[in-house]
């Protein structure tokens, strides 16, 4: 039988939990026996060792909270083998009233067992067997007069927990068998979609070409049609990846600001062709009151709209399709909205409402066969709501449409500077020429991927694999470049650190990946990337990132860049290795807040929410690291992060982060890391007062 040790962190968490059960009964039970006993019976020898136990419990209680610097291991053997030695010298004080206690073997036994695994069980149960038979000796004549009471006790320690052993060990292997068939299907998805996604990034930038190049022929519709196709395609991708992270619990929410007229318009363009080819109405509609940008995965909000949506077209035969935000409540600093998706179709009934949440069903077997489907689209949609927090609702019957709708609290924030107006098919994007270097080690791709781009009058240089790359970075300049993750001879973020040290001023870098999970984008982010382009890559996603550079295009940016010995950059190359400051505040960030801001007093609202989120998030990553929970961790960092990136809080950013990507491995530092973060959170908690009196001075003054 296949046998797989616990994680540190699951040994740490049985630790706790078992701590939390000796102070909440048993420490209640021994002050509430021995003051008995002493009440009755008044003991020197009794009162130490009511201490004894005393201490016992209470310092496995604090030995757990720190057990990263005992060793889980260590702490959980030694607690095995006290329990039973502590709960034995209590039966030994407590004569007749012993068999009260010793119940309590059977418990302890059997919570090791469960918790922690059989190994400690039978230390455990071990050390209550030699335990019970000192304590009955010692005892007196309770025991040796009633040998019988005696003897059945021991039967039930050697019995019962031999036959829990059989049971936990099938409950292990069972659990073990199901995750790995688990494992074996998300990774299954996750090689397929990145062996589909490959390809139809070929297909997608291909049709674009053609797009651009058939401006006002007849021949655009079929070109449209085949784009429109392989976003469905793409949408059906998607929906098995996402079930495959969410069946594995491995989803996990990026928050970031976006802004929410921007998202709803791009769901209006990607439904509306399969609407208009249906002959249907298609409204999306946004609360006019809604007019800050929010704080929240954009992401997942557009694939539980995008599948609400497409559901809705699919499902309606003639009439309209209606996708609402509406806002239901808002404070300084938040929004509650409603997102609504209506349609006149075809209906569900009421017997089916819940049926239809569930992944690979449909309301029935004629639906599914006349309007295909996977039927994952409302799983995954559900999946998605409540992760950020809200419940999906449905009210339908048959033949007269229906209604979705949730509720989702988003944090408010100010509106970044305006991005230069996205080009439309068959027009030069709306940037000055850039040189670009491009990094795919897919022939076909490659070539497409630099035609878009120089379709924009962009400069490319195209490279196959790594070598090329950095062969290619060192003969030039670049203002931008596109670095493919799964490389044959490296992969993209060795690539990235690469052209980083061997650069005193590295361009952006963008990453190509069909790897959509949450983890690899954490991983690219914290490695330094601008960003990461899902494939497959259109021309508007390129030229978005080519929008993103904010700095002039370099002159003479394919000369050829000298490098020094050892790959650092001469004297002759030109630039100097720049020092990145340690800074706990960017009060730039925030002046460029208060003057884009429309209400006043929004600043010191949202400066005043970030400390409170800072403490807060701080205190919970300290409390993880302690525990050794790295997942949890990675979620609080997550959120740590993208407050403090909008708000400017740079160091705090940086360290959040580093403990997007932290390993089990790296555990043994976390004492540093909390320290770290105290200080940052202190640093930045007296910027944030100094910058809040700095604006109510400012206030003042303009008054």
């Amino acid at each position: 039988m296949l046998k797989r040790a616990k994680s540190p962190g699951s040994v740490i968490a049985a630790l706790k939990a078992q701590a939390r059960v000796r102070l909440l009964f048993g420490l209640p039970i021994v002050l509430g026996g021995g003051g008995w006993l002493l009440a009755h019976d008044f003991s020197p020898l009794l009162l130490a060792i009511g201490l004894v136990i005393v201490t016992y419990i209470l310092g496995t209680f604090l030995a757990a909270r720190f057990t990263h610097r005992i060793g889980p291991r260590r702490l959980a053997t030694f607690t095995a083998i006290a329990d039973p030695l502590m709960q034995s010298v209590w039966i030994a004080v407590m004569g007749e009233f012993g068999g009260l206690v010793a119940s309590f073997y059977i418990f302890t036994i059997l919570g090791f067992g469960f918790r922690i695994g059989v190994g400690l069980m039978r230390i455990c149960q071990a050390s209550a067997i030699l335990g019970f038979c000192a304590a009955a000796s010692l005892s007196g004549a309770f025991w040796q007069a009633h040998p019988v009471v005696w003897f059945s006790f021991l039967i039930l320690l050697i019995l019962v927990p031999g036959y829990a052993a059989v049971l936990i060990r099938q409950l292990h292997a069972a659990r073990y068998d199901a995750e790995e068939a688990s494992r074996a299907k998300s990774a299954l998805l996750a090689k397929v979609s990145h062996e589909l996604r490959t390809p139809l990034t070929g297909i997608v930038a291909s049709a674009h070409l053609m797009d651009m190049e058939l401006a006002g022929s007849p021949v655009r519709r079929r070109v449209e049609t085949i784009l429109g196709l392989a976003q469905d395609l793409n949408n059906e991708i998607n929906d098995l990846l996402d079930q495959a992270k969410y069946e594995s619990r491995s989803l996990r929410l990026e928050p970031a600001s976006f802004d929410l007229r921007a998202l709803l318009d791009k769901l209006h363009d990607t439904i509306e062709p399969a609407a208009q080819r249906k002959g249907l109405s298609l409204d999306v509609y946004r609360d006019p009151r809604l007019t800050d940008w929010v704080l929240g995965d954009a992401y997942l909000l557009n694939r539980a709209l995008l599948n609400l949506g497409n559901n809705a077209v699919k499902f309606t035969p003639s009439g309209s399709v209606r996708i609402a935000a509406m806002r239901i409540s808002e404070t300084p600093t938040h929004y509650r909205i409603r997102f609504s998706v209506e349609d006149t179709g075809i209906g569900i009934a009421a017997k089916d409402h819940a049926r239809v949440f569930e992944p690979f069903t449909q309301a029935s077997a004629g639906t599914a066969r006349k309007f295909g489907g996977t039927g994952l689209g409302m799983a995954l949609a559900k999946e998605v709501v409540e992760a950020m927090g809200g419940k999906i609702r449905l009210q339908s019957e048959l033949d007269h449409g229906s209604r979705f709708w949730f509720d989702i609290q988003f944090s408010r924030v100010a509106e970044p500077a305006p991005a230069l107006p996205a080009a439309g098919h068959g027009e030069a994007a709306a940037t000055e020429p850039r040189s670009i270097l491009v990094v795919d080690d897919h022939e076909t791709n490659l070539l497409l991927l630099q035609e878009l781009l120089e379709q924009d009058h962009h400069t490319v240089v195209a490279a196959r694999n790594g070598a090329e790359a950095l062969a290619a970075i060192q003969e030039g300049v670049f203002d931008l470049c596109f670095f493919d993750f799964n490389l044959p001879d490296m992969d993209g973020e060795k690539l990235l650190n690469l052209y980083r040290f061997g650069k005193s001023d590295p361009a952006p870098v963008f990453f190509l990946t069909a790897d959509a999970t949450s983890s690899t984008r954490s991983k690219l982010e914290a490695a330094g990337a601008a960003g990461v382009l899902h494939k497959p890559v259109g021309i508007e996603a390129l030229r978005q990132a080519v929008r993103q550079i904010t700095r002039p295009a370099r002159s003479g940016s394919m000369q050829p860049n000298t490098l020094g010995e050892g790959g650092m950059p001469s004297a002759a190359a030109g630039g100097h290795l720049r020092v990145v400051p340690v800074a706990y505040f960017n009060r730039d960030r925030v002046m460029e807040l208060k003057a884009r801001s429309r209400r006043p007093n929004f600043v010191e609202s949202l400066l005043a929410q970030a400390a409170i989120e800072f403490d807060t998030n701080v205190g919970a990553l300290a409390r993880h690291l302690e525990a050794g929970d790295v997942p949890a961790v990675h979620d609080v960092a997550h959120a740590l992060k993208g407050v403090a990136v909008n708000v400017g809080a740079v160091r705090l950013a940086a360290l959040a982060s580093a403990l997007m990507s932290l390993k089990r491995t790296e555990l043994g530092q976390a004492p540093r890391h909390i320290d770290d973060l105290e200080k940052a959170r202190a640093g930045t908690r007296e910027a944030i007062d100094a910058m809040l009196a700095e604006l109510a001075g400012s206030s003042q003054q303009a008054q």
